[in-house]
């Protein structure tokens, strides 16, 4: 992820890919700055609000409701696909 991110910093999606393995690990820091662009950006549409969730969740030092909310926003993008 980290190597795609490399290549690829431009694609919201990856970036919260990378942010909720960064979480996993424990590196909220780390997550939030992979995040940030996500969630300040005018055209990243549902990925914002889960980017802009994980900043704040950090900011609130609340890893675990960080990673809730990326997971939700992936698990809403499965079912969104699955239709």
């Amino acid at each position: 992820l980290e190597h795609a991110f490399e290549l690829a910093p431009f694609d919201a999606e990856l970036r919260l890919l990378l942010s909720r393995q960064l979480l996993r690990e424990g590196k909220l820091k780390s997550a939030r700055t992979v995040a940030v662009p996500v969630a300040f950006s005018a055209h990243a549409g549902k990925s914002q609000e889960a980017a802009q969730k994980v900043v704040e969740s950090v900011d609130a030092n609340k890893g675990a409701d960080a990673l809730d909310a990326v997971n939700k926003y992936f698990e809403e993008q499965e079912k969104e696909q699955e239709k």
